[in-house]
C-alpha cells in the first residue's frame, strides 16, 4: 500500500515537472516573439512605429461612423420638416403625411 502511494507521488511529481518545463518553454517563446516583433527594424524604426496603432484605426472608424450616423439623421429630419410643410400648405393631417412618406421610401 504504501509503495503504491509513493508510486502515485513520483508520477504526480514528474507530471508536476514536465508542466513546469512546458509552460516554461511557452513563456520563453512567447516572450522571444514579442521581442522579435518589438525588435524589428525597418529603416531604422522599430516594426510596431511604421503601422498605424490598432487604437488609431479604431479612432477612424469611429469618427466615420459618428459622422454617416448624423448625416443620415439630418437628411431624416429634412425630410420629415419637408412633409410637415406640406401638411401645412395642402391643410392634409400631418400623421397621414408622415405614414404615407415613410412607406413611400
Amino acid at each position: 500500500m504504501f509503495d503504491a502511494v509513493k508510486e502515485k507521488e513520483a508520477n504526480y511529481d514528474g507530471l508536476r515537472r514536465q508542466e513546469n518545463m512546458l509552460l516554461n518553454q511557452w513563456y520563453s517563446r512567447s516572450t522571444a516573439n514579442i521581442d522579435a516583433v518589438m525588435n524589428s527594424t525597418s529603416e531604422g524604426k522599430p516594426l510596431y512605429e511604421n503601422h498605424l496603432s490598432i487604437a488609431t484605426i479604431a479612432i477612424i472608424l469611429l469618427i466615420i461612423g459618428a459622422t454617416a450616423t448624423w448625416i443620415c439623421r439630418k437628411r431624416m429630419h429634412d425630410k420629415r420638416m419637408q412633409t410637415l410643410r406640406r401638411a401645412d400648405i395642402t391643410g392634409d393631417d400631418e400623421d397621414d403625411l408622415l405614414i404615407s412618406s415613410v412607406y413611400a421610401t
